[in-house]
């Protein structure tokens, strides 16, 4: 109504495909009639001002994406979050992006504002402090789409602490290569939320320990650990399909548990991997499939293929696939055979 943008139609049109149009903002300074709108272009996209980059498989049937976010600070009301990932996949939001409930409650504060409740990196448990992340490279190649982003911090905990996050998009897979370099020994957690059930491990679970830190752990339940077997495969039952995540070496401890989606009584399966150090990698690769399709990536493998660089060979149902991740941006080659 005040912007007769016709992308805004297009929204509406699909939003009001399954609810009636009676909402008391569109009362007042909705039009009458909503036109007609285009369907928009579906590509990939860096909004760097924002903060935010979207890397998407090219088929636009399958609507498939993982966002990464690494930008400004958003002060009261930005989230402790830098070079977190949302993942939507097989019509759902797989790795979702909380929100805010609502300011009323006590969850806001202790939980979704807090770095646990995000899929992204936190040291010794504490939450991120407010930085500034940036993204370092971003291009979309024939056969492949590439962000690289990366944050810093100057106090606290995070004193002097380094991360660097690599996205790599593949029409079957998504490549998550994230690094952590401390001037001091730190626990180092990588966590991610994921909607839907976990299957396949409860045999093979040992007791859990008690997390500790302000960085919402108070909130994640955990159910079990076990130490990351080399190549490892975890997966998820959601309604639409299954989603498979290949954790490779270097490997750590792991944790199973469940956290508070919004709203708050519904949850999500967590996983935290961790590791302890001066300094940390995390290779991982989110693998997912609708309902009645079998996967395309059948087993991952990774190797140090100099200092710095890392070496991850894919084997999927169309051959051999090669990835080498070097220390500087961009330093990304890939083949197949």
């Amino acid at each position: 109504g005040w912007l007769r943008d016709p992308i805004f139609a297009w929204v509406l049109q699909k939003n009001y495909e399954n609810r009636p149009r009676i909402c008391f903002e569109s009362l007042l300074d909705g039009v009458e009639e909503i036109p007609q709108g285009m369907e928009p272009v579906w590509k990939s996209l860096l909004m760097e001002d924002l903060g935010i980059s979207v890397i998407r498989c090219k088929n636009p049937i399958d609507q498939t994406y993982l966002l990464l976010k690494a930008g400004p600070d958003g002060g009261t009301h930005g989230h402790h979050d830098q070079l977190r990932i949302q993942l939507f996949a097989s019509g759902i939001s797989l790795i979702p992006d909380l929100g805010t409930p609502g300011y009323g409650i006590e969850l806001n504060d202790t939980w979704y504002q807090k770095t646990a409740s995000h899929s992204t990196v936190l040291v010794d448990g504490e939450n991120q402090p407010h930085t500034q992340g940036k993204f370092n490279f971003y291009k979309v190649f024939d056969q492949y789409t590439v962000a690289d982003a990366s944050a810093s911090w100057t106090e606290g905990t995070y004193k002097d602490v380094e991360m660097r996050r690599i996205l790599v998009c593949r029409e079957s897979y998504f490549l998550d290569f994230f690094q952590v370099r401390c001037s001091s020994v730190h626990n180092i957690d990588w966590v991610c939320h994921i909607q839907g059930k976990q299957i396949g491990l409860s045999e093979k679970l040992c007791p859990p320990p008690s997390l500790s830190g302000e960085g919402g752990y108070s909130h994640i339940r955990l159910e079990g650990q076990l130490d990351e077997s080399e190549n490892q495969i975890l997966q998820w039952k959601h309604k639409h399909g299954f989603l498979n995540l290949h954790l490779l070496k270097p490997s750590g401890k792991l944790f199973l548990g469940s956290s508070p989606s919004n709203p708050a009584t519904e949850n999500l399966s967590t996983i935290i991997r961790r590791q302890r150090g001066l300094s940390a990698v995390f290779l991982s690769v989110f693998v997912p499939c609708v309902e009645g399709k079998s996967f395309r990536l059948n087993s991952a493998s990774s190797i140090v293929a100099k200092k710095g660089s890392w070496k991850i060979t894919m084997t999927t149902t169309q051959g051999i696939e090669e990835w080498t991740l070097g220390r500087n941006p961009g330093e990304i080659h890939f083949q197949k055979r």
